[in-house]
């Protein structure tokens, strides 16, 4: 059975929210919540991450830059 199936799906459950997935569910899902671009507020987000993570030792310090490849 396809895992994309609405029968393989059928048995399994969002444990976040408590709905059922679904291809309804799954559709929703991809326009509402997933975003496929990179600007300047997720550059900031990431900086502030790295930032905390420096802060706690997770990483080294450095100059993080970003680059369209």
């Amino acid at each position: 059975m396809a895992l994309g199936s609405d029968e393989a799906l059928a048995g399994i459950d969002d444990p976040g929210r408590g709905e059922r997935v679904n291809r309804e569910f799954l559709s929703r899902y991809y326009r509402e919540h997933l975003r496929f671009r990179f600007g300047e507020k997720e550059k900031e987000g990431l900086r502030v991450f790295a930032g905390l993570c420096e802060r706690h030792t997770l990483l080294p310090k450095r100059d993080l830059g970003f680059r369209v490849i």
